[in-house]
């Protein structure tokens, strides 16, 4: 029977959370059936710290190029070493739940569940590219009501057939999509309940409109940041520069179909250039957006006996992901009234922090049953998942690469035989 909650342990404040990925994940996309993952880590990895004093002063050096860096890290460093102290203390199980393995585990250079997708699944990642070279022959988006699945098509249509278009699952159970690539191959997609998708390629040199005008309570985006450890498992394409990802977050539409208290969530790695992308007061997404940063949710990856997988001193990587979180000035004056805090000017994001063990490269914890515990997106309001490469349950998802996690290959019904670790 599969678990109702993929949160371990909470605490009342709802400010740390323990969370399991693949049941996150199960539970937003696909219930009644159990994700493919890898082997939890076992141990944490070791890094090749600089073990000299100058050569340790040669590193911090650089840390100067980013005002507020060291001081900010070392802020980070203590927070987190309190949310693991407290979730010690409350929590006794471990920090994960079993899991059905099926893909890559430690440093194996390729998985079962990512070389099965290239091998059977639909490739994404090429399609889409190749596909993005035909936008600009295609007739520019207009909205429209979506096309209503299940698609009553013989033979079934690839993807060039529903590129540039949006599909809607309005039924209350999952619905099959099954696309054909060449040269006669079948693919199997499982589009979930109530949800929306719109496949399109996101570049600076094709920008697109978002697929609706409707507003949506949260617009999460996970942009393909640059990322050697990406780039080396080929776990989705990424931007090769930092000015070629601030291009491509400048052609994100100027004006946002977001409710007049809704949120935009974005993910970034620890370079503070790509913070500097979405925070910086001139010229960052927010600014140009109109937001003003209300939260910072930082996910700490752990082994399941609760050990970083990083030091947290770390110099060269960290054990953490952020999400920063940004609303308009005047949603979060009303928040800021509403808990009796002080003005505006003197209030700082709230952190959060989100521990659980990793999965496969490039898999986040799926943040919906957080978003609901922390009031930040309530039951039915609508959500958008940017860059995103798995659909939800009642979300809509817009990308090129925004069903390839829904993939029948990537699953295992619940009831069949499964080797758990």
């Amino acid at each position: 029977m599969h678990p109702k909650s993929a949160i371990l342990y909470a605490n009342p404040a709802k400010t740390i959370f323990l969370l399991d990925i693949p049941t996150s994940i199960s539970l937003a996309a696909n219930p009644n059936h159990t994700l493919l993952s890898s082997t939890p880590p076992s141990q944490p990895y070791t890094l090749p710290e600089p073990k000299t004093a100058t050569a340790r002063a040669r590193v911090l050096s650089s840390y100067g190029k980013a005002e507020g860096r060291l001081e900010y890290e070392e802020g980070v460093r203590r927070d987190l070493e309190q949310v693991l102290g407290e979730i010690e203390r409350n929590w006794e199980g471990e920090w994960c739940a079993p899991r059905v393995v099926g893909g890559e585990a430690g440093n194996e250079k390729k998985g079962d569940v990512i070389e099965n997708q290239r091998e059977t699944g639909l490739d994404f990642q090429t399609y889409a590219q190749n596909l993005a070279a035909l936008s600009h022959f295609l007739p520019p988006l207009q909205e429209a009501h979506p096309f209503t699945l299940p698609l009553s098509s013989t033979p079934p249509p690839d993807l060039s057939d529903i590129y540039n278009q949006t599909l809607t699952n309005p039924f209350p159970t999952a619905i099959p999509l099954t696309l054909h690539s060449p040269p006669n191959k079948l693919h199997t997609f499982t589009i979930p309940a109530l949800s929306t998708f719109h496949l399109t390629h996101i570049s600076p040199s094709s920008p697109a409109p978002f697929p609706t005008t409707e507003p949506f309570t949260l617009i999460l985006l996970d942009p393909p940041w640059p990322n050697k450890s990406a780039q080396r498992h080929k776990a989705y394409t990424t931007s090769t520069r930092a000015p070629e990802m601030g291009r491509l977050l400048s052609s994100l539409p100027q004006k946002l179909p977001l409710a007049p208290n809704g949120a935009v969530a974005v993910w970034i790695t620890n370079n503070p250039t790509h913070r500097g992308l979405v925070l910086d007061k001139k010229t960052g997404l927010f600014a140009r957006w109109g937001l003003q940063p209300a939260e910072e949710w930082l996910w700490l990856k752990t082994t399941p006996a609760g050990q970083p997988i990083f030091p947290l001193s770390s110099l060269w990587r960290k054990p953490y992901e952020t999400l920063l979180i940004g609303r308009r000035p005047s949603s979060i004056s009303s928040l800021v009234q509403s808990a009796n805090t002080p003005p505006l000017r003197d209030v700082q994001p709230r952190r959060r922090v989100i521990a659980s063990v990793p999965d496969l490269h490039s898999r986040k914890p799926h943040l919906q049953e957080v978003l609901r515990e922390t009031g930040c997106v309530g039951e039915g309001e609508r959500v958008v998942e940017v860059f995103g490469r798995c659909l939800t349950r009642g979300w809509w998802g817009w990308g090129n690469e925004a069903i390839r996690g829904n993939w029948v290959g990537c699953w295992v019904e619940d009831g069949e035989d499964k080797g758990e670790y």
